[in-house]
């Protein structure tokens, strides 16, 4: 019996979870304040028990969730990565006006409006990650190897630097430096998390292809 405990411990503990972040910048250099919107999607392995709240009750063994206003469902990315930063680098990107829902453990918390949603941090290079959900329904307590399922979208703003101060672009960081695939380190819930940045000109590019033809078209007929 104590044997297979163990082996479904380690299975849990081995699981690799998949979340992806997309980001449409609205500026075309890489200022130390930029913004845009972003899709976060997937699951996100949970670090400890996964949430914490701000307004912890006095009894946390009662389980009644009193007098917390929020969740957060937090990760981080300490192993390898393939982005092209360097190590001296920072980037906070936080959204407050968006919409989603993260999936833990049964229970499907909103994203919290008007309020903060999204959180990321990278600082040489490693990712930490934060979704803040309303306080109800409650978050389980009692279960740290339930992950959650992301789908949350909307603006955000970022304040990031190099060498106290620089801007990214001064230093010759673009926006697709950011991009990439950063790992779990060996002692945390196994995951990847990957950061796309889509070329904000490809729509626009296909439609002025396609502006000579319909005056072509419009000439014919």
């Amino acid at each position: 019996m104590r044997i297979l405990f163990v082996i479904c411990l380690l299975a849990l503990t081995n699981l690799s979870y998949a979340l992806n972040l997309q980001l449409t910048f609205n500026e075309t250099s890489f200022g130390i304040n930029t913004s845009g919107t972003f899709r976060l999607t997937g699951e996100m392995q949970m670090n400890g028990f996964g949430w914490a709240g701000s307004g912890w009750p006095i009894g946390l063994n009662d389980g009644d969730g009193v007098g917390i206003t929020s969740y957060d469902f937090g990760t981080y990315y300490r192993g390898s990565n393939s982005a092209n930063l360097p190590d001296n680098y920072y980037f906070t990107l936080q959204s407050y006006d968006a919409t989603g829902t993260a999936v833990r453990d049964g229970l499907t918390h909103q994203v919290l409006t008007e309020s903060r949603a999204l959180w990321v941090q990278i600082f040489d290079r490693k990712p930490n990650i934060k979704v803040y959900v309303g306080p109800t329904p409650a978050a389980t307590f009692y279960n740290p190897f339930a992950s959650a399922v992301v789908d949350i979208s909307g603006t955000f703003g970022v304040n990031s630097s190099v060498n106290s101060g620089q801007t990214p672009a001064s230093q010759g960081i673009t926006f697709d430096n950011l991009a990439g695939t950063y790992n779990s380190g060996e002692y945390d819930p196994g995951g990847s998390f990957t950061i796309t940045v889509p070329e904000p000109s490809t729509t626009s590019l296909v439609l002025l292809s396609a502006l000579p033809l319909l005056f072509r078209r419009r000439k014919i007929s």
